[in-house]
């Protein structure tokens, strides 16, 4: 140097009190893998070479969901969410705190109707859970419930079976051997079926069900 004094160096000067006169002092312009910003270069694509004390980069990059991250990022970023931890779109791409509930692992079939974690606006959990009376409902209920209700429904007439049936559902013991007409049980399909002539009904033959009046001849 014409001074006798070596120039600064970029690793000696405040970025705060650096100009762009002051930096294009301290690099030898032939040397461009250096870059002239220093520690204050904030350009996360920069890749010359810069002093220890420069912020490291955010190796999630664009993805990354720390609102709050120190790190250096691309300069096209994603927006934080305005909902923040209470979003519960699990289809917003906007960015979240860590914080925020994961997405559901049973996705659409979890049942807990009060999970915490993310589903997407199609799950139709049941509120009443196992205790669910409506065998009707199509709202997803726990195993216990689902295991609980007799498959055949109305149509069982296993007068052991210990599952639960719908409301109504009453077999009569006697089955398809009942010719009891106004027997308001549940009986098989077996069991004969009530003659649609009833007590006019003048077939001696008819193996239907009549009233105990019923008298053909």
């Amino acid at each position: 140097h014409p001074d006798g004094k070596n120039p600064p160096s970029q690793y000696d000067l405040n970025p705060a009190e650096t100009s762009a006169e002051d930096l294009s002092d301290t690099v030898d312009d032939s040397d461009s893998s250096v870059c002239l910003l220093g520690s204050a270069c904030d350009n996360f694509d920069c890749r010359n070479i810069h002093p220890g004390d420069r912020q490291a980069c955010c190796d999630m990059g664009l993805n990354c969901t720390l609102n709050d991250c120190p790190l250096l990022h691309p300069m096209v970023s994603i927006s934080p969410c305005p909902n923040a931890e209470m979003c519960r779109d699990i289809m917003c791409d906007y960015h979240h705190p860590p914080h925020r509930p994961k997405s559901c692992r049973y996705t659409d079939s979890c049942y807990d109707y009060n999970c915490v974690y993310l589903h997407s606006s199609k799950r139709q959990a049941c509120s009443a859970g196992r205790k669910c009376e409506n065998f009707d409902c199509l709202f997803n209920h726990p195993p216990s419930r689902e295991n609980q209700i007799c498959p055949l429904r109305n149509q069982c007439f296993n007068m052991d079976c210990d599952k639960r049936h719908p409301p109504g559902h009453n077999v009569c013991p006697l089955l398809d051997t009942c010719f009891d007409v106004m027997c308001s049980l549940s009986h098989p399909s077996t069991r004969p079926k009530i003659c649609p002539q009833t007590v006019n009904c003048r077939n001696v033959d008819c193996e239907c069900l009549h009233l105990h009046e019923w008298n053909p001849d």
